[in-house]
């Protein structure tokens, strides 16, 4: 048994806590998606460009927390940079995230 694992007190099965955080993870993703519609995969191709190297990993919490950015980023078409608050549209964020991927 692992150091994460836990059992369950009526049938003794071995559960592994990574694997619940995991699942967590993929829901907050699908909420995630739902939000932007039909940028979801236009954003997951720009989180791919944070590989450390091709084909490399990233960490699903990794992975959510610059999807929530850019969700945040979407819905409210709004950012800060160097103190100042800037406006922009959906297109624009589109057309930024489609220039990082290619």
């Amino acid at each position: 048994m692992a150091k994460d694992d836990i059992r369950c007190p009526f049938c003794d099965q071995a559960f592994n806590c990574d694997v619940l955080e995991s699942a967590e993870i993929f829901e907050e993703r699908l909420v995630v998606a739902s939000r932007l519609g039909s940028a979801w995969r236009l954003a997951n191709e720009y989180i791919d460009c944070f590989r450390q190297k091709p084909g490399g990993r990233i960490s699903h919490k990794k992975r959510l927390r610059h999807l929530k950015a850019i969700c945040g980023l979407w819905e409210k078409c709004e950012f800060e940079f160097d103190g100042k608050k800037y406006r922009t549209t959906k297109d624009a964020i589109r057309r930024g995230l489609t220039t990082v991927c290619d």
